[in-house]
Parts: C-alpha cells; structure tokens; sequence
C-alpha cells in the first residue's frame, strides 16, 4: 500500500515538474489556443465527476480572456503561463493517462489542473474576488 502511495506522489511530482518546465516555453500566442478550443475542453471534462474541476477551468479560461483583453492584468505571467500548460495538458489526449479510458483517462489531467491550482493558488482567488466584485478596468 505505502509503495502505491509514494508511485503516486512520484507521479504528482513529475507533474509538477512537467508544468514548471513547460510554463517556461509558453507563448502569448497560446492564450489564443485554449480560448478556441474551450468547448473542447468542457467536452472532455463532461459529466458530474468532475464538476468542481469544471467550474475551476472556466474561471481559469475567463482568467486567460480577461488578461488577454487586458481587463485584468494583476497577475503574473508565470501563472498565466502555468494556467495554459494545465489547460493545453487536459486537451492532449495522449498524456499520461489516455482519455480513451472513461473516467480514469482523465485522473491525470484533474490532478494537473489541480497542481496548477495548488501553484497559483494565491493569484486565483484574487482573480476570483475582483470577478466577484464586477470591476472592470478601462483599456485606452
């Protein structure tokens, strides 16, 4: 039991690593991606199993259009960059766990949108108390 415990934790480890690394690579142009391809992500995440997770990538989505359309720029990049990792990992179904594998396939993508979460944590509920609060900045 304690060695499936700690193959996981390796699991969530080389994750993590996987985001950081590729946070790094990312580009403004792949703000654009996941925005197009946000039907496609809820698509794939359907269902009662993952409603939390659902409700979480919206806002994460709605993060990314708000700072692209510079509505909202109170976050760094590094957390940006973070977000469309998560985001561009959920949409690849040839990560660690295949989607083809109903329900299972897409343990490994919660958990990565979970670790983006966890890393982000502090800049995510400052985006979701200024959502909450209507405030819209004025771009000129």
């Amino acid at each position: 039991m304690a060695k499936d415990e700690n193959d996981s934790q390796v699991d969530e480890n080389e994750m993590e690593k996987r985001l950081i690394t590729s946070s790094q690579k990312v580009k403004q142009e792949d703000i654009d991606k996941i925005i197009d391809k946000t039907n496609e992500i809820f698509q794939r995440l359907g269902g009662d199993s993952f409603k939390k997770l659902v409700e979480d990538i919206r806002l994460l989505i709605f993060l990314l259009k708000d700072y692209r359309k510079g509505n909202y720029e109170e976050v760094p990049w590094s957390s940006i960059a973070a977000v469309i990792v998560a985001l561009l990992y959920v949409l690849n179904p040839f990560d660690v766990i295949p989607d083809v594998i109903p329900v299972i396939g897409f343990l490994d993508d919660a958990a990565m949108v979970g670790i983006c979460l966890t890393m982000i944590n502090s800049d995510f509920q400052k985006y979701k108390e200024w959502k909450k609060s209507g405030l819209r900045i004025v771009v000129k």
